[in-house]
């Protein structure tokens, strides 16, 4: 296939499917990491089909750029897996607890330790989530474990026998 005929069919293709393709407009910065996981594929899977259609194309420079170009993509997307699936081992996580846990004080009562106070839980719970994230330790996995080490001894009391009734441990 000629290459200006390699360049029309991949467009085409492009062209059937484009309304489900994610187009870089729609990226930044706190773009969700699976939505910029699943640009990079659809980009090497592009990429991939351009190179095969260019494969008996004459045009030696143009089948070496877009291999080169098909190669930088891939390598986007290896190292966006590799961010993305980097957490501990259950092993290590299982035993690691954060040294920067916050602590469970609420603005208007009594205070059990020296530490930030919160307004609200939900402003407390978000910084617990945040530094478990920190230390790559998944916060549906752990909570549980680490939780009752941020209250004082009444309020872990309560929050153990909510759990155990709730059943929660």
């Amino acid at each position: 296939m000629p290459y200006s005929e390699a360049q029309s069919s991949v467009s085409m293709d492009v062209d059937q499917d484009s309304a489900d393709l994610i187009k870089p407009d729609q990226l930044g910065p706190d773009t969700d990491p699976q939505v910029v996981r699943t640009y990079l594929e659809q980009q090497v899977h592009l990429k991939e089909a351009y190179l095969q259609s260019l494969v008996t194309c004459p045009d030696q420079q143009a089948f070496l750029a877009t291999k080169s170009n098909y190669e930088n993509w891939k390598e986007r997307l290896n190292t966006m897996k590799s961010l993305s699936d980097k957490t501990l081992d259950d092993a290590k996580v299982a035993h690691l607890v954060p040294k920067n846990l916050p602590v469970f004080n609420l603005r208007g009562h009594t205070t059990f330790a020296k530490g930030k106070s919160y307004d609200s839980p939900e402003q407390f719970f978000d910084d617990f989530a945040y530094v478990l994230e920190a230390h790559s330790i998944n916060v549906k996995n752990y909570w549980k474990r680490l939780m009752p080490l941020t209250y004082n001894a009444t309020r872990r009391a309560w929050l153990v026998k909510t759990m155990q009734r709730h059943d929660m441990n």
